[in-house]
């Protein structure tokens, strides 16, 4: 049961530094500085990794090996005078152990004050973060360790209370790989600024205005520090030289006095990725206020979430699929053609994609609070999100299954087979969500103790998705999927009293139940005891102080 030795929780050590000074030049303008420092190691733990012993490889038992297993009474085939290939979980190896140690620090000098009725505030920075990835145990050099065991001095069938003697536990040392595997480092240099007031006195009240810029130049590296293709099981990466991006944002916002009791906002941000292109991104909202215990609000804007470094720019890994796989278009056309219908080592390649599209999205709210008398407030706002262009790593198999939609993602030769699939980052159809967070307040006395209690709840009306473009939108919500569980229904709810030195808290967490993945997607017969329906899920707890 090796599910069972996972490290659930990594151990980690983090430190921090920060300084702050502030100087006052004038009287309404302060100079600041501020300097972060930070180190984190953190250590994964892994189980130990699984062989699958092979005559290729050359590490399968050997014949005359001091373990060698007469399995006659099993396999009635079994010839003793062959060597016998197997499966092993390599717990003399160790467990998988990776250090990752984490180096960061942030230089910032600003400027805030104001000048005549505008609050103003500039500031100039630079952040660097760099990633060394080590193993530390648990990995082998693969042609190392498969000699080793080719040599039948490793005993891979030790029985409850046996271990490795001391010359088989020399040799799975002298196999080992420890050391640096990978480093990544990022950066960031910033020039931001604001500056608010009020500027025109209109009969229902003062206007209100905002503007800012943002100017960034974000950098990112990463390299390799040993080939992991040569170590069992190691997390292999790409090389990516280092690639920077410019961005440059404004925005400005109004706050518009309409009547006594009702403001408008309206805002709209502009945003330019030298890599990616730009875009401009408003927002209508409002407030209406008809008597002090009722009030509406709503609105409405565009969102955009440009691609990460690793995303755009993580260099290509080219691999190969196991043999077998199918060509969904080309089989059809030449069946029984084993170039097409039984393709072996099919080559696919991951990383960035240059060609990625920001994420875009539309979204609205609209809801009311309402305060019927002092101590009591309950809130409802109904909302809505339209994403399209979801960026989503998709495996090769993906691609392949969807060809009519992903057909430039399949490369072909000239005479129509493929020469390999692109895998990795690419823009998916996109999601559409729809449902109400509903938030009940009240407190009070009683007896001499204060108490306080909250519900804080988000029903989930419709989450649609679909996972390639120009395909059909699916309903998640209250059903399995292998991204999150979309829930109708979750709150977290909690009542608290307390007097004098001593309060307590009773808390509850709730969700509803959903439908289960069906196993083998639902063709046979499922498991006995199978039941598709999961329940709701509630947790409580108390604490006293």
């Amino acid at each position: 049961d090796y599910g069972a030795d996972y490290v659930i929780a990594p151990p980690v050590e983090r430190a921090n530094a920060l300084l702050r000074a502030s100087f006052r030049l004038a009287e309404d303008h302060t100079l600041f500085v501020e300097a972060l420092a930070s180190r984190t190691e953190a250590v994964s733990i892994l189980t130990p990794a699984q062989i699958s012993t092979s005559l290729a490889n050359k590490n399968a038992y050997p014949v005359g090996g001091a373990y060698y297993q007469d399995l006659s009474a099993y396999v009635s085939t079994f010839d003793k005078t062959k060597p016998i290939i197997y499966k092993w979980r390599a717990d003399a190896v160790g467990n998988r152990t990776q250090e990752h140690v984490t180096d960061s620090a942030r230089l910032l000098v600003g400027l805030d004050g104001m000048i005549r009725d505008f609050d103003y505030k500039l500031g100039l920075s630079h952040a660097k973060s760099k990633t060394q990835t080590s193993l530390t145990d648990g990995y082998a050099v693969t042609s190392k360790l498969y000699e080793a065991l080719g040599t039948g001095l490793i005993n891979p069938w030790l029985t409850p209370g046996q271990t490795q003697t001391p010359a088989a536990m020399a040799l799975i040392e002298a196999a080992k790989f420890r050391g640096k595997l990978q480093h990544g480092e990022t950066s960031l240099t910033q020039f931001d600024g604001n500056v608010s007031g009020e500027i025109l006195q209109l009969p229902a009240g003062k206007l209100g205005v905002a503007a800012g810029f943002d100017l960034r130049r974000e950098g990112y590296q990463f390299d390799i520090d040993a080939d992991a293709s040569q170590i069992l099981l190691a997390p292999g990466n790409a090389r990516l030289s280092e690639s920077t991006r410019d961005v440059k944002a404004v925005y400005a916002e109004l706050l518009v006095p309409v009547l006594k009791n009702l403001e408008v906002q309206v805002a709209v941000r502009r945003d330019d990725y030298s890599v990616v292109g730009a875009t401009t991104n408003p927002k209508v909202a409002f407030r209406y206020e008809p008597t002090s215990w009722l009030l509406f609000r709503g609105s409405a804007n565009e969102g955009f979430l440009a691609p990460s470094f690793t995303q755009l720019f993580s260099g290509s890994l080219s691999q190969e699929l196991p043999n077998g796989v199918t060509d969904p278009v080309g089989c059809p056309q030449n069946p029984g053609n084993p170039a097409f219908c039984a393709i072996e080592r099919l080559d696919y390649r991951t990383g960035g994609n240059l060609n990625l599209r920001p994420e875009t999205s539309k979204q609205g709210s609209l809801g009311f609070v309402v305060e019927p008398y002092k101590g009591l407030s309950v809130s409802l706002d109904y909302w809505a999100i339209n994403s399209v262009d979801r960026i989503l790593n998709r495996t090769p198999q993906v691609v392949l299954a969807n060809a009519a939609a992903l057909s430039g993602n399949i490369i072909r030769n000239a005479d129509g087979t493929i020469d390999y699939v692109q895998a990795g980052w690419i823009n998916a159809a996109g999601s559409k969500t729809r449902g109400a967070d509903l938030t009940v307040l009240a407190n009070g006395s009683l007896s001499g103790y204060k108490w306080n209690a909250a519900l804080d709840g988000t029903y989930t009306n419709s989450f649609k998705f679909a996972e390639i473009a120009g395909q059909p939108y699916k309903e998640y919500v209250g059903n399995f999927f292998t991204r999150d569980l979309y829930l109708r229904w979750k709150h977290q709810a909690s009542i608290s009293a307390s007097k004098g030195n001593w309060s307590a808290l009773l808390s509850q967490g709730f969700s509803t139940g959903y439908k289960d993945q069906v196993p083998n997607g639902g063709k046979g017969t499922p498991p006995a005891g199978f039941d598709p329906d999961v329940s709701s899920y509630t947790k409580f707890g108390l604490s006293g102080t």
